[in-house]
């Protein structure tokens, strides 16, 4: 039930369907399919004159930068947001960034993962704080 990061959204109906038929929800499958086709379908114009994007994910005080074609490239693959990361280096971990660097990148939208967050990492330093914090 895996992911393929080259093709995400594709890989993501397919498991949609596979677990829709396994538990005999095809027809939830599908229409969950076709509500995220159509929101997809609403954001990607307005995306492609929405500037640069850059996904980051903060784990343990430490920021990583995702480019196209990666772990977490849904942004700009299927929704269509251009990437503010000049670099062809596709490094599925993540480009490990420091908050300067992401100033200096200057995306038009930060999407950020929270993964302490997601986690429950007890003490874990808000996202907003480390790139608020003064350079």
């Amino acid at each position: 039930m895996s992911v393929d990061q080259q093709d995400q959204l594709g890989s993501l109906k397919q498991r949609t369907l596979q677990l829709g038929e396994l538990f005999d929800k095809q027809q939830q499958a599908q229409a969950a399919i076709d509500k995220l086709d159509a929101q997809i379908a609403a954001v990607k114009p307005q995306a492609a004159q929405a500037g640069r994007g850059l996904v980051v994910l903060f784990s343990g005080g430490k920021i990583s930068a995702y480019a196209p074609k990666s772990r977490f490239s849904f942004v700009y693959d299927a929704l269509g947001f251009a990437s503010a990361l000049q670099s062809d280096e596709k490094d599925v971990r993540g480009n490990k960034l420091t908050p300067e660097q992401v100033a200096k990148l200057n995306p038009d939208w930060l999407f950020v993962i929270d993964r302490d967050a997601a986690t429950g990492r007890p003490n874990a330093v808000a996202p907003q704080k480390i790139l608020t914090a003064p350079h």
